[in-house]
């Protein structure tokens, strides 16, 4: 069992709430350094893993792989007769090495969600590196500027060991929310991660939710007890 399983599913059934609520979950993917394929692979793995555990009804999916332009490879609207057909889709995407725009990727995935994406859902984009990208600072900012004014939060993995994690903190207004996976990592641990950074603020909500219940409930019991007492006089 997930961590996040272990520590939400408890208070979920009390509170009668999805485990998972609705996301569109869009990734953007860059893998151009040395071990670009070995990275690539890690990711599709970890996307294929994330559509295992929560399935492709509540979570939907986008996928751009950018070199020197982005390309759609999954949009969040793609029809999928399964999980396994989806994941066999997923993991079967190939990579592009020419390159790395890094504004232009963010400014694509933006588009997907304005076009693509639920109104009501939760919007989780998932940057992916390994190298620094041939994309100037300032045009880089501004793109993630616009994904912040949208509503859009921002997850940015750097993996392998020529990833540039100073790029990758400046496109997140939390730099918190960064994914170090440049030492060797697994894509349980990698999807593990993702969504405890994409459910960070809903598990803190849903935690005082869920200690506002037991002390309703531990008064209650007080009132009844109380009311034993006084019968019993």
């Amino acid at each position: 069992m997930q961590l996040y399983s272990l520590i939400l599913e408890p208070v979920y059934f009390l509170l009668d709430l999805p485990v998972i609520p609705d996301i569109d979950l869009g990734f953007v993917i860059s893998a151009t350094g040395v071990a670009s394929n070995e990275n690539f692979n890690l990711i599709k793995e970890a996307v294929a893993k994330l559509i295992e555990l929560h399935g492709k009804e509540r979570v939907r999916y986008s996928i751009i792989v950018f070199g020197d332009t982005p390309t759609v490879r999954l949009r969040f609207s793609d029809g999928f007769g399964s999980e396994e057909v989806m994941k066999v889709f997923v993991t079967g995407i190939t990579n592009t090495r020419q390159g790395s725009a890094l504004d232009k990727a963010l400014k694509k995935a933006k588009d997907q969600f304005d076009q693509d994406g639920r109104a009501h859902a939760k919007k989780i984009l998932v940057v992916v590196t390994d190298k620094k990208s041939d994309s100037s600072a300032e045009s880089v900012k501004m793109a993630a500027k616009s994904l912040e004014k949208s509503g859009i939060k921002v997850i940015p993995i750097a993996i392998g060991t020529e990833a540039d994690v100073s790029e990758l903190k400046k496109i997140t207004t939390n730099k918190k929310n960064l994914i170090d996976a440049r030492k060797p990592t697994d894509a349980n641990s990698i999807a593990e991660r993702i969504v405890l950074h994409a459910l960070q603020g809903l598990i803190i909500f849903r935690i005082k939710c869920f200690k506002l219940v037991i002390r309703s409930i531990s008064l209650h019991k007080i009132f009844a007890f109380n009311s034993i007492l006084s019968s019993a006089k």
